[in-house]
């Protein structure tokens, strides 16, 4: 029944009327707010709005009048029955003579709306009798309640006479005191002899009774709004004419339970994810279709791919919220495929209606972006850095006023006739509707599944695994342990781990002492078997040595988590039972596979030092164990109150948790960069400087896909074309620099450079006008950019980019070039793989050597050596930033349905904004048109998988 979403059945109140008004609120809120009773509380009502408002209450008060009538002697209703104070039917016929004249019974029309309203009351009346109080109750307390009130309005705004004529309606004649009339009515509702059911069936019929009224009044304002079309004159502007004709569309969306409740900051986590779901699919169908018209004439310019589309920014959202497989779990709800589809219909068939739909939803998001943003910010506690609200996020736009203005003049060198523009202002309405429709969706799924909630398991156990799944998942897919599952951990991750450990277990323990005899935690106390504070001190011990205490320090995250548990501990120790479940249980369970990864990845003894923490001596066998624990817990007394304090605990728990592996996630990054005692050499000190760089590019995940030979042509051309920018500048700067101190000994032209060798692929791979056929994508312009830097400016600094490049390219030229060959089938005579072959230089390892003793002549002192390293591993970040950038070009969705990927769009914003080069003195380096590259899904790859290629050089040359 719907009253379940709203009111706890134990908590339901026994007097009927105070039962319907605490059931009602929320749809009495609705119908006050809806935009034609706000409209008319302020006065903002004409003459035909209130006609129609009175020719639809005839309608409805001539239905219930005469379904009381019918019903006046029965059981369900009779003490209710007050003709002679309540009814209204008269007094409308007065009215309506009054605005009509004489035949108005020959005037007025019973609007679809309002006769689906009548329809219901004359069922209830006909069939479920017992029912009719609900409507009795909505309409005439409702009536009494506000009819002085609306009264006094319209006779102001309509310029009615003091006397009462127009508003019979509002004045209840048979009633001299309202207050005490009201009391009697509610007195008489409570004499009713309704059972559990019954009643729940008179809350939900009430409920429904709300849901027409907002109906009649969308309705109504509907049909004024249709009528005010009717001589008036249309702006000539087609931004203005959309701007006045969706006011009213507009304000029903802003108004609709969901929107609303957004606004306030009452917004869950559950809706937001709805929210996002939906949005995607509307975004990926909308975006799909701009890109299908992006040159017709009727959309052309209002194209601005880079600076508004969200399709990218949405799957970013998808994938923090869900985890990395969010595809295979969302769905597209009912009113969003409608939507879909509408946008596709428009797209395919009427494309002068897109503006429409880019209006409504582009210029809306750009508005209230920042504020929605701030409040989900809030309410789902996200973090500041933007993770979770990039949907509100626009990059590409830095000043959303000046944007709207350039959207709006656009807008209006759209060459329309009147009806066009019609059309358009009609589809712009539609759109509104098609998003209320959206917005009452969701509100009714989140009702749904909070049902769901209502038949919470019995067993605290059961209860806790279910309701802490997406936080675990959440956590499980934390960077830091993605990066410990694979055995991507180093000793330093690893001993900055047991230091956050053994903190947040010192103070777990020291409240499960305190509160071991406390009846909500001593049926879990087993010390012996579970506790890891001494485990994580011989762990410490190991790794920090026997001063240990004095080298570990608690990090900020940390320090929050500590801090909740002992507030728990101390005041809500019925709570602790979420922490020790979250710990114990979870390092139980994974503690095994954990000890192993990090046994084998930082080469441990296989007697045990170092991973006390994962074992668990007195437990012998771990199922068993957890089937005693969560049994234990089972018999824990904990009402409904608590229980759900439980379950938001352990999520809590799970939350805090994710915040210390993202810090350690970064501290590890911030140690990394201090270093160890510097070689003299400056070609040793380049590589153990960088070994950290390296394995970040070594372990990504796009470096298996080239050494599998997973590489295409067009993957393999785009990534050539990078190459030809980053060499083109690297070569110009070296040939500046060539006689420089600094430099001069690593100038090897005929045996290194590699834009000659380039320009060959570049012209076996594209033809003879290649140069008009590349573009230079953002990060690689970011790269190229500080090349030239470096080369004009601090030219010292040039060896560590020829120390990257170069002996990368040589250390894994080889291996490349037959991995391209094969894959590829390209001729075994060496077209299109110059780039790898280095023909003046006849023994890679001798000529390896010769390299770096001359950069170990280099006259360096601490503080240069020191940049040059710095610059080496700025250098391996450039990369690394690429490989983020062509990560996401790499990951537009695959073809789902009616809705597709829109990754054409992700890859021209990427090279439309890396085009711009600083290009010093080679200014031949390209620049072409944005849309010279094809929209081909492989091409987004292949840059990543070519700098993947780079990367297994840097691998071999290392090694």
């Amino acid at each position: 029944m719907g009253i379940v979403g709203h009111m706890d059945r134990d908590s339901m109140p026994a007097d009927l009327s105070e039962a319907l008004k605490l059931a009602t609120k929320e749809s009495h809120a609705l119908a006050e707010n809806s935009e034609f009773m706000r409209n008319f509380q302020k006065g903002q009502v004409t003459r035909d709005q209130f006609t129609l408002l009175l020719d639809s209450l005839y309608f409805i008060y001539t239905a219930l009048e005469e379904e009381i009538e019918r019903n006046k002697d029965h059981p369900a209703f009779a003490p209710l029955y007050f003709p002679s104070e309540l009814h209204r039917k008269e007094a409308l016929e007065q009215d309506l003579e009054y605005f009509h004249g004489p035949g108005w019974r020959n005037r007025i029309e019973c609007p679809k709306a309002t006769g689906k309203y009548v329809s219901r009351i004359q069922h209830v009346g006909q069939r479920e009798p017992e029912l009719l109080v609900a409507h009795a109750y909505i309409r005439y307390l409702g009536d009494l309640s506000g009819g002085q009130v609306l009264k006094k309005v319209a006779q102001k705004a309509l310029q009615l006479p003091s006397t009462g004529e127009g508003v019979a309606f509002f004045t209840f004649d048979g009633v001299t005191n309202a207050t005490k009339f009201k009391q009697l009515y509610r007195s008489r509702m409570n004499t009713l002899e309704v059972n559990r059911e019954t009643m729940e069936k008179i809350l939900d019929e009430a409920n429904r009774a709300f849901q027409l009224n907002v109906g009649v009044f969308a309705e109504l304002q509907q049909l004024e709004a249709q009528n005010q079309k009717q001589g008036v004159s249309m702006p000539a502007d087609l931004s203005e004419a959309l701007k006045l004709a969706t006011k009213d569309s507009h304000e029903l969306a802003e108004n609709s339970e969901f929107m609303r409740n957004f606004q306030k900051g009452q917004l869950t986590r559950d809706q937001f994810k709805l929210l996002l779901d939906s949005l995607y699919f509307i975004y990926t169908a909308l975006e799909e279709e701009i890109e299908r018209n992006k040159d017709h004439p009727a959309f052309a310019p209002l194209y601005f791919p880079s600076e508004l589309h969200r399709k990218e920014a949405l799957e970013q959202d998808l994938e923090y919220f869900h985890g990395p497989g969010w595809r295979n779990r969302i769905e597209c709800p009912k009113a969003t495929g409608k939507y879909v589809s509408r946008i596709q219909h428009v797209g395919q068939r009427e494309p002068e209606l897109l503006v429409a739909h880019a209006y409504i939803r582009y210029l809306g998001d750009l508005s209230g972006g920042q504020v929605l943003k701030k409040v989900a910010q809030k309410a789902l506690q996200l973090p500041s850095t933007g993770e979770g609200v990039a949907f509100f996020t626009f990059d590409g736009v830095t000043n959303a006023t000046k944007f709207k203005q350039l959207y709006r003049s656009r807008m209006n060198t759209l060459e329309v006739n009147r009806e066009t523009m019609e059309k358009i202002l009609d589809e712009a309405n539609r759109a509104f509707q098609l998003n209320v429709g959206v917005f009452a969706e969701l509100q009714q799924l989140e009702a749904q599944n909070q049902k769901q909630g209502v038949s919470m398991p019995a067993d605290l156990s059961e209860a806790l695994k279910l309701a802490t799944k997406d936080s675990h998942e959440l956590a499980e897919n934390s960077e830091f342990m993605r990066n410990f599952q694979k055995g991507q951990v180093t000793r330093d991750q690893f001993k900055l781990l047991l230091d956050s450990l053994y903190f947040i277990y010192t103070a777990l323990e020291e409240e499960i002492e305190r509160n071991k005899d406390h009846p909500a935690f001593a049926p879990l106390y087993f010390p012996s078997e579970l506790h890891r504070k001494e485990a994580l001190e011989q762990d410490l011990e190991y790794f920090h040595g026997p001063g240990w205490r004095n080298r570990i320090e608690c990090p900020k995250a940390t320090g929050k988590y500590v801090s909740r548990i002992q507030h728990v501990g101390q005041r809500e120790p019925e709570l602790l039972v979420a922490h020790a479940y979250i710990r114990y249980l979870g390092d139980l369970s994974g503690g095994q596979v954990l000890k192993k990864v990090a046994q084998k990845a930082l080469q441990l003894p296989s007697t045990g030092e170092g991973v006390a923490f994962f074992t668990f001596d007195r437990v012998t066998n771990a199922t068993k164990f957890k089937q005693l624990y969560r049994s234990r817990m089972n018999t824990l007394e904990v009402n409904g109150v608590t229980m759900e304090k439980i379950l938001d605990e352990a999520n809590r728990a799970f939350q805090l948790n994710v915040g210390v592996f993202a810090e350690l996630q970064q501290l590890e990054a911030q140690n990394r960069k201090q270093g160890v005692s510097m070689p003299t050499d400056l070609s040793e000190a380049l590589k153990l400087a960088t070994k950290d760089s390296h394995e970040l590019a070594e372990n990504s995940e796009f470096m298996r896909n080239f050494q599998k030979g997973q590489v295409t042509r067009d993957q393999f051309k785009l990534l050539l074309d990078s190459l030809y920018f980053i060499y083109t500048a690297l070569e110009e700067e070296i040939e500046r620099n060539k006689d420089h101190p600094a430099f001069a000994p690593l100038y090897f032209p005929s045996e290194l450079h590699r834009k000659e060798a380039l320009e060959q692929d570049l012209e076996y791979f594209h033809g003879p006008g290649w140069r008009n056929r590349i573009e230079c994508p953002k990060a690689t312009g970011k790269y190229v950019s500080r090349i030239q830097h470096v080369g004009q400016r601090d030219p010292e600094l040039l060896v560590a980019h020829a120390y990257i490049r170069y002996l990368g390219d040589l250390s894994g030229g080889q291996v490349l070039k037959k991995v391209a060959q094969k894959a590829l089938q390209l001729p075994s005579t060496g077209e299109g793989v110059a780039f790898f072959t280095f023909n003046r230089v006849t023994n890679a390892t001798k000529f390896k050597q010769l390299y770096r003793s001359r950069m170990n002549t280099l006259e360096v002192n601490r503080e240069t050596m020191e940049k040059i390293l710095d610059e080496a591993n700025r250098a391996f970040q450039l990369n690394v930033g690429l490989f983020g950038e062509l990560q996401a070009l790499s990951s537009g969705p695959e073809c789902n349905g009616a809705v597709h990927g829109n990754s054409t769009e992700t890859r021209k914003r990427t090279f439309a904004q890396g085009q711009a080069i600083p290009t010093g003195t080679n200014q031949h380096l390209p620049k072409q048109p944005q849309d010279s590259l094809t929209s081909s899904p492989s091409l987004r790859f292949a840059l990543l998988l070519g700098l993947a290629a780079l990367a297994i050089g840097w691998y071999l040359y290392l090694l």
